[in-house]
C-alpha cells in the first residue's frame, strides 16, 4: 500500500546555523536525504489581506515512510518549491507513516 501512495519524490534539506565573525547568525541548508519518497496533498488554504496586498495561506501535508530522518527546522525541495516544515507527526502504528505539515516558502 505504502508503495502504491508514496509515488512522489522530493529532497530534505537540514538547517545548520553557525555564527559569523561579527557574531551574528548565519543560516544554510544542506540535503540531509534525496530522492525521498512520498506523497504531498494540499490541507488547507485561505486568502487574507496583509500589508494591502492579498495573500493566500496554504498547508501541504507531505506523507513519507515512517523511517524518514525529518526535524521541524527542516525544509522540502519539491517540483522546484521549497516548503518549511511545520509539524511532524508520526500517526500510523509501527512508524509506517509520517504526516509532515508545511508551509510553502515563497
Amino acid at each position: 500500500m505504502l508503495a502504491n501512495m508514496l509515488n512522489k519524490t522530493c529532497t530534505i534539506e537540514q538547517l545548520t546555523v553557525t555564527k559569523t565573525s561579527i557574531g551574528s547568525a548565519k543560516k544554510t541548508y544542506s540535503t540531509r536525504a534525496s530522492g525521498v519518497k512520498c506523497n504531498v496533498k494540499v490541507m488547507t488554504d485561505s486568502e487574507r489581506d496583509e500589508h494591502a496586498k492579498r495573500t493566500v495561506i496554504a498547508i501541504y501535508r507531505f506523507y513519507f515512510e515512517g523511517t524518514v530522518t525529518i526535524d521541524n527546522s527542516d525544509r522540502i525541495l519539491f517540483n522546484s518549491q521549497y516548503y518549511a516544515v511545520q509539524t511532524v507527526y508520526n500517526v500510523s502504528a509501527k512508524d509506517r507513516l509520517l504526516h509532515v505539515d508545511c508551509l510553502l516558502i515563497d
